[in-house]
């Protein structure tokens, strides 16, 4: 088998959905800008838009430019976020959520964090044609946290996970 990454990108700022083939995540980026020691609660949908029903499992990993093995940001965000829960069921042509709990805690260095959800539906034999190649697609949901102490100057510059550009 062989396996297709598409990130989806999403935030309190949310970002559009991501498509491929019969499956929908969104929102696709999840930008958040919080400040330290505060529980953020955000959504994630996941659409089956075929005629079979679905298992489908959730991940947290530490984000990776798709570009580069090397991770965009020194800091991965998964010691403080969570996803309710790891397998859910959604029936042909319906939805299912997934919620991510974030909880920040009162020491985080000020900047940018990552991880991302990585959704991965189980098809069934049925679903693929005789004789094809059977892809099974991995859809994520990346999450970008830029940490803020009020009391605290900025030292650090943050990243836009948007362009992926760097800004001071």
């Amino acid at each position: 088998l062989a396996f297709i990454l598409i990130p989806l990108l999403a935030s309190v700022t949310l970002s559009a959905q991501t498509t491929a083939g019969d499956f929908v995540v969104a929102p696709s980026v999840l930008e958040l800008t919080s400040e330290i020691n505060s529980l953020l609660e955000q959504e994630v949908t996941f659409s089956n838009n075929t005629d079979f029903p679905l298992l489908v499992s959730a991940e947290l990993e530490t984000y990776r430019h798709p570009t580069q093995s090397a991770i965009i940001a020194p800091r991965s965000a998964l010691e403080f976020v969570t996803v309710d829960e790891t397998t859910k069921a959604v029936g042909p042509h319906e939805q299912v959520i997934f919620r991510i709990d974030i909880n920040i805690p009162a020491l985080p260095e000020q900047g940018s964090y990552f991880a991302m959800l990585l959704l991965k539906p189980s098809l069934p034999p049925e679903y693929y044609q005789q004789y094809s190649t059977q892809v099974t697609p991995q859809l994520a949901s990346i999450i970008a946290i830029n940490i803020i102490d009020p009391d605290v100057p900025a030292k650090t510059e943050f990243l836009n996970i948007s362009s992926l550009d760097r800004h001071d």
